[in-house]
């Protein structure tokens, strides 16, 4: 059984929107996630589907309920974009000098070696995001077993990765 999609709206702004779907599925109405259209774009459409159809089965479920929520918000605004990549950039300066500091006693040139080596492995590690990228999440609960299982994970699709006509 599939809730209709629904869109969703922050409190605050209007950053968040998006569409999110409700399903609560067993293991004989699985098919239920493959012909939803999650979004009229192919592209993102099936990259869902694959993502919720993966989740699913890692929650092992087996002859247990599954309630999933997926929700697939609009595509960033540079703002948004903006300020995601103000955050990384502060959790990079961060971690970094908090290292910096850790080794500092061992001397000055070791101090700032290791607050850059951990800047800049953190920066690789921590993507960039661009106005335009989609951002997907995926909830889903299973309760039995030994006991109730949640499982959240969210998934960024480059713009250039379903726009083919956008800008790079």
């Amino acid at each position: 059984m599939m809730e209709k999609g629904q869109t969703i709206q922050s409190k605050n702004d209007s950053q968040y929107q998006g569409t999110q779907f409700n399903f609560l599925i067993m293991p004989n109405t699985i098919s239920q996630i493959n012909t939803t259209l999650f979004s009229i774009n192919t592209i993102v459409n099936q990259f869902v589907t694959q993502s919720a159809l993966l989740h699913y089965r890692y929650m092992m479920a087996g002859h247990r309920k599954c309630q999933m929520s997926i929700t697939v918000f609009e595509p960033m605004s540079k703002s948004r974009a903006d300020d995601l990549n103000t955050t990384r950039n502060k959790i990079a300066y961060s971690l970094g000098s908090g290292a910096a500091g850790i080794a500092g006693p061992a001397g000055l040139v070791v101090g700032a070696t290791v607050g850059l080596a951990v800047r800049s492995i953190v920066l690789s590690d921590m993507r960039t995001y661009h106005k335009g990228d989609l951002v997907v999440g995926i909830d889903a609960l299973v309760s039995g077993g030994i006991g109730p299982q949640r499982s959240t994970k969210s998934y960024v699709i480059p713009r250039d990765r379903y726009d083919k006509l956008s800008p790079t």
